[in-house]
């Protein structure tokens, strides 16, 4: 296994993945997978439960949240839907078996940052798919942040504008 120690450029040292899988075996993959990843490090939440899952990525306690596209009786695709129907942001990852991009297609429609076929799942896959989709996340919050700062700035300018033009009907008065 090759050394995957990693400089990350502006990134968390540490970063928050949820995943949601009910079969322990898989749990147990995901985590063996991200402990050979040193920088960043990365601490896995594994939850077994559609409705679990569920409350977990919409408290946004994650980064990143990881969905098996079968979990027990229900599918990933699913709860992919009903996180974003719930306004939730969290970046997802979904894992599948589909091999056929086309069959991925929905997944991103429906708001998954990456979809991972199983039989490609490596430690290498699953860092480049979390930080991708994290860096993403950060990117768009500050960009928002940023839109909001030249709101005020355009805002600012528009008083300093009104101020000075009131000051110029005031001394033609």
């Amino acid at each position: 296994s090759r050394d995957l120690k990693r400089t990350p450029n502006a990134m968390k040292k540490h970063l928050r993945v949820l995943f949601i899988e009910d079969e322990e075996h898989d749990r147990a993959l995901v985590r063996m997978l991200l402990s050979k990843i040193t920088c960043p490090k990365f601490h896995i939440d594994c939850i077994g439960a559609y409705e679990a899952g569920l409350e977990a990525i919409c408290r946004a306690e994650h980064d990143v949240a990881i969905l098996d596209y079968r979990s027990g009786d229900r599918v990933g695709l699913e709860l992919l839907h009903e996180v974003r129907a719930r306004g939730c942001t969290t970046p997802l990852i979904l894992i599948t078996e589909l091999e056929d991009c086309d069959s991925r297609t929905p997944a991103i429609a429906a708001g998954a940052a990456f979809c991972i076929n199983r039989e490609q799942l490596d430690a290498a896959v699953l860092e480049s798919s979390i930080l991708h989709a994290a860096g993403r996340k950060r990117r768009e919050v500050e960009s928002a942040g940023h839109l909001d700062y030249l709101d005020m700035t355009e805002r600012k300018k528009a008083e300093d504008e009104l101020r000075r033009t009131r000051d110029q009907l005031d001394r033609e008065k």
